[in-house]
């Protein structure tokens, strides 16, 4: 795997290149952004291209002994961590110390990958800490988090973070055309849905996905329109699954609000969700943008108590919804 390879983010991806080439690395990196837009991949492509015996500004040369063990799996030097069941628990972290505190055994770094950082109590991040104060020697750590907002202050202020951003549409149509050997049609439809994230298209259904864009649609729908109150609460009630799948629906909910805001600005705004643009207008006459901008900063509030504080997800979507409803039909009421 070559730098080149990497599609997207082009900035960092020069930023390291450069830095590899000069030398002039820092002991800890925080890569964050959504699943699936090659944080993973671009910290692996680093710790491979330190561990080579051939590097060049492209990359790690993919054929010498170190670049052969690093892709089984088997390279000394290089140690992989992933959460063991939901969190990084205290145990991990000091197999984590302990590793860090012996030399390399056969080049000059050791690399060290962190996925689903976000996921570390305060006991295991507190311990985590003391290592990235005072790292040992050659030692480099990448951490891969999804909302780094979760992870310690500190643990933040010590890593230099790099933000990654969702990969173009066009740019993600043409890598399933390419590499996963979609047609043209079947690319075109995925993905708008992919949210820029190559491991979201892959596992993405189109028809499943806008059947599950329709009900969350068919809510905001029922608020802004100001239907009856049992129409708005079935509509409630058909977004309201486990919580493992609602995050899905209330992202939808936050880009439909994100392109009724954008609407408010201009008639031409390129929408995420293009395809409703029609019914989308409508309900963008429906409300002001001062309601939908409080509306907006109320769901991130919702999505936060659903998703990390496990609030009741049924009485959460109706807290949300049903003081929209009542604004705006007292906002039709006035006019």
């Amino acid at each position: 795997m070559k730098f080149k390879e990497i599609l997207g983010n082009e900035r960092i991806v020069n930023y390291f290149q450069k830095a590899l080439g000069s030398g002039h690395l820092g002991h800890a990196y925080l890569f964050y952004g959504a699943r699936g837009v090659g944080k993973n991949l671009l910290a692996r492509v680093i710790c491979k291209t330190l561990l080579c015996l051939e590097p060049s500004p492209e990359g790690p040369c993919d054929r010498c002994s170190a670049c052969r063990k690093f892709d089984s799996g088997n390279h000394p030097d290089f140690h992989s961590y992933v959460p063991e069941g939901l969190y990084f628990k205290i145990d991990l972290v000091r197999e984590i110390i302990h590793q860090v505190s012996m030399k390399p055994v056969e080049a000059k770094w050791k690399t060290f990958l962190l996925e689903g950082v976000d996921y570390m109590r305060d006991e295991a991040s507190n311990a985590f800490l003391k290592i990235l104060e005072e790292p040992p020697g050659q030692t480099i750590f990448f951490l891969i988090s999804e909302t780094p907002d979760v992870l310690l202050p500190t643990i933040r202020s010590r890593c230099q973070s790099f933000s990654f951003q969702p990969l173009p549409v066009n740019l993600v149509k043409q890598w399933l055309v390419e590499k996963n050997e979609y047609s043209e049609d079947e690319a075109a439809a995925l993905a708008p849905y992919s949210h820029g994230s190559l491991a979201r298209a892959l596992t993405l259904n189109a028809d499943q996905y806008r059947d599950i864009r329709d009900k969350v649609f068919t809510a905001l729908e029922a608020a802004l329109l100001a239907k009856s109150y049992s129409v708005l609460l079935d509509a409630t009630k058909g977004i309201a699954v486990d919580r493992a799948e609602m995050a899905e629906r209330l992202s939808i909910l936050e880009e439909l609000v994100r392109d009724l805001m954008l609407l408010k600005e201009s008639d031409r705004a390129t929408l995420i969700h293009q395809d409703l643009q029609g019914k989308l207008r409508t309900l963008s006459n429906a409300a002001d943008r001062s309601t939908l901008q409080t509306f907006y900063e109320d769901l991130l509030e919702t999505r936060e108590a659903i998703l990390k504080i496990n609030a009741n997800i049924g009485l959460s979507l109706q807290a949300l919804l049903l003081p929209l409803r009542m604004k705006v039909e007292e906002s039709r009421q006035k006019a």
